[in-house]
């Protein structure tokens, strides 16, 4: 939360807090996600993302631990909403690199929670030319990480971070549609809480990445947590006052003819 805070993401007053629900996750769990090596926490996340292909005219977001090479990474640096003249404010800036501290690797990550990307574009709509802003979200920021200052050549990829169970292949599809070389791939949120969760036995960061993910519904299936129903021993049936033990005899009123020609008497 605090580097959505510290990014003006709620307002001055918190007036924006409802509305930046998104942001507020975001920042709350890369922010946990810094405190964890990257070998248990980021580059574990990032090798669970889905490629997007075509294949076939359809598309297709398959695991592929090695779409994105993380043999020579030693730190991660995240940064979290840029800002790029001309092409927007991405969520998170992961520059990848190596032991000697030279980036390997730049990795873009868009995250959604409760509303799809902004700026879709319709089937009809005609491409952009090169360079110029689009108004799919995600080739606006793919073009904005290819210009990125600072950087020699070096590979770079784009995550889209959404709450589906399965990758959202109409919203992929618009999008490789305008910028076929895109390196796309598509990541869960549910992703994120299944390495938390496999690390909370020995960090304190990610068990309570795990509770916050699993807490908003974030989470995959694993079993369900209720106490199993004892039913009352058999025997316990036949105990006297063992069932509704606060029940009398019921009795009419004095001088009352009750039933069987039994009267009741004062």
């Amino acid at each position: 939360m605090i580097f959505a805070e510290l990014r003006g993401k709620l307002g001055v007053d918190y007036s924006r807090a409802h509305e930046r629900a998104e942001d507020l996750l975001t920042s709350t769990v890369f922010g946990l996600l810094r405190y964890l090596t990257p070998a248990d926490g980021l580059l574990a996340i990032l090798q669970r993302a889905r490629p997007v292909r075509v294949e076939d005219g359809t598309i297709e977001a398959r695991p592929d631990p090695n779409w994105l090479e993380v043999g020579l990474v030693a730190d991660v640096g995240v940064e979290f909403w840029p800002y790029w003249p001309g092409y927007g404010e991405p969520d998170v800036l992961l520059t990848l690199r190596d032991r000697a501290g030279q980036p390997v690797s730049l990795v873009l990550i868009e995250a959604k929670l409760h509303s799809p990307k902004s700026g879709r574009a319709g089937v009809d709509d005609e491409l952009t030319e090169e360079g110029a802003a689009d108004p799919d979200q995600l080739v606006r920021y793919w073009r904005g990480l290819q210009v990125l200052p600072g950087f020699p050549s070096i590979p770079r990829h784009l995550v889209y971070l959404t709450k589906h169970g399965a990758a959202p292949a109409g919203e992929l599809a618009e999008s490789v549609r305008r910028a076929p070389e895109m390196r796309l791939a598509w990541l869960s949120w549910r992703d994120i809480w299944a390495v938390a969760d496999s690390a909370a036995g020995t960090s304190l960061p990610a068990a309570d990445l795990a509770q916050l993910l699993a807490y908003k519904g974030l989470k995959n299936f694993n079993g369900f947590g209720a106490v199993p129903w004892q039913p009352h021993p058999a025997s316990h049936f036949w105990r006297r006052h063992g069932w509704f033990t606060r029940a009398q005899p019921w009795r009419g009123a004095a001088g009352a003819a009750s039933f069987w020609g039994r009267e009741e008497r004062s």
